[in-house]
């Protein structure tokens, strides 16, 4: 797993304040279009949808997904293009943004590598590569802890 951009502050310091960049919620990952990409553990896909789209609503007599982020969040989370976010038993909602095909959709269970996509750079990308967030308790949380243990890495279970 090589990642390109990790997660926290971004490098470069605001201008004018010397103040620290804005955070990088997740992690970014090299790959090439068209590389699976796989579920870091066992869980239930919450949401698999293309944010360039209008927001999926639940279906009828369904309540929204817990993991349905708050309003303010969806200018940030339109960018994320082909995207799939899985719930799993600990809680946490693993997202993985910028796929150029999702394989699983909202409902569906996964087990711990299955092929859940394609990697690709749809949303607002600047290349090619897999975008990994961790959220727990609406805020967002380092994802290199829960891929340490992984051999290999999402990319190449």
């Amino acid at each position: 797993l090589v990642i390109t951009s990790p997660f926290g502050p971004r490098p470069r310091r605001m201008p004018g304040t010397g103040l620290p960049g804005p955070l990088h919620p997740g992690i970014d990952c090299s790959c090439i279009v068209g590389q699976p990409v796989y579920a870091v553990a066992d869980g239930d896909v919450a949401r698999s949808y293309c944010s360039w789209s209008d927001p999926p609503e639940a279906k009828p007599g369904q309540p929204r997904p817990v993991s349905w982020p708050a309003a303010s969040a969806w200018p940030r989370a339109m960018g994320f293009g082909e995207c799939v976010w899985l719930v799993l038993p600990t809680g946490q909602t693993v997202v993985y943004a910028h796929l150029s095909r999702r394989l699983v959709e909202a409902g569906e269970h996964v087990k711990r590598g299955q092929c859940i996509g394609l990697a690709g750079t749809t949303g607002y990308s600047s290349g090619v590569h897999l975008h990994l967030e961790v959220r727990e308790n609406r805020g967002y949380h380092d994802p290199a802890p829960l891929f340490a243990h992984l051999v290999p890495s999402p990319l190449h279970l």
